[in-house]
């Protein structure tokens, strides 16, 4: 759980963005994990650099990216801290990594990320607007778009649906004109979140490698009497699956997995019994009849069928 992989930049103090800085503003570490996202990064990075909030700095942890994305922050964001895993730790553990690091200076707050997101300018502000005027609140997170459908809204929090296994994504139709409101979820995906939450309950499960993690985070906070809410002011545009696209075959593997894992630590037997109705009778072969028949994807298949196994026999 605590080890840290060779780290191959120096660890300096976080930069903030902005050359006056306001001491009463609390000071926030956007952590964004990166696995060979030269594609993406101009376009997250760019709008986190650009972000209406006085007291930030950046985090890229790169997990052994093989397409140049090292040689891309250094030349275009010098700003950026950039920390350089030798391998793939997983999103997870990427995370670990940047919040750990943010931990040792003196954030407040980290802003979990993916690196396929752009934001609003006002997404950061408006989020420690919700924490700093509710103390009960655990992680908030912003209202995700589609990034091809700019305004239409793919999540605004999420809500489990533990009798299938499946979150149940939140798309409030009122959400644009909701000035000042949160929501309360189940859990956030990309989210703001205390340092304080972390040194209490911990950092994300590494073992999950990627997918459920969130949702892991999530119930752990919750259970430690926290709220887990949506900021529905808050903005950010978000090209979904664009990692897990370029690994099907990974994705669907540690997706399925991890699914029987979050089951086993978080369902009722009763909502465990139905889940498991609702895989084995009809998700696995939908998903392996696809695999098959219309993706002509064999790997993928034989991860579905290799992630069900393991989730069913490993504890996780």
């Amino acid at each position: 759980m605590n080890h840290v992989p060779p780290i191959v930049n120096r660890l300096e103090p976080i930069q903030t963005l902005q050359a006056c800085v306001d001491m009463a503003t609390p000071q926030v570490s956007i952590i964004i994990p990166n696995w060979n996202g030269k594609d993406v990064l101009h376009a997250c990075l760019n709008s986190a650099s650009e972000l209406d909030y006085p007291n930030y700095g950046i985090v890229v942890v790169d997990n052994g990216s093989t397409d140049g994305s090292q040689n891309i922050i250094r030349r275009d964001f010098p700003h950026v801290h950039l920390i350089e895993n030798e391998q793939n730790l997983g999103y997870g553990e990427g995370q670990n990594i940047g919040i750990r690091f943010a931990m040792r200076g003196e954030a407040k707050y980290v802003f979990i990320l993916n690196n396929d997101i752009t934001l609003d300018r006002n997404a950061l502000k408006k989020l420690v607007a919700a924490f700093e005027n509710d103390a009960s609140i655990g992680i908030a997170g912003p209202v995700l778009y589609h990034a091809d459908r700019p305004t239409v809204v793919q999540a605004a929090g999420a809500k489990m649906s533990w009798g299938t296994g499946r979150p149940h994504y939140l798309k409030w139709r009122g959400v644009d004109g909701a000035s000042g409101k949160t929501m309360q979820v189940d859990y956030a995906g990309m989210f703001l979140a205390s340092t304080a939450l972390f040194k209490r309950i911990g950092c994300f499960d590494p073992a999950f490698f990627a997918y459920w993690e969130d949702v892991d985070l999530c119930e752990r906070a919750k259970k430690a009497g926290y709220k887990i809410v949506c900021v529905c002011t808050a903005k950010v545009w978000h090209k979904e699956a664009y990692t897990g696209r370029r690994a099907l075959g990974l994705r669907t593997y540690y997706h399925t997995r991890n699914r029987f894992w979050i089951e086993k630590r978080y369902a009722s037997p009763r909502e465990r019994l139905l889940f498991y109705l609702f895989f084995f009778l009809g998700a696995i072969w939908f998903d392996s009849m696809w695999f098959l028949f219309f993706d002509k994807n064999v790997e993928a298949f034989k991860a579905l069928l290799k992630g069900a196994s393991d989730g069913l026999i490993q504890n996780g």
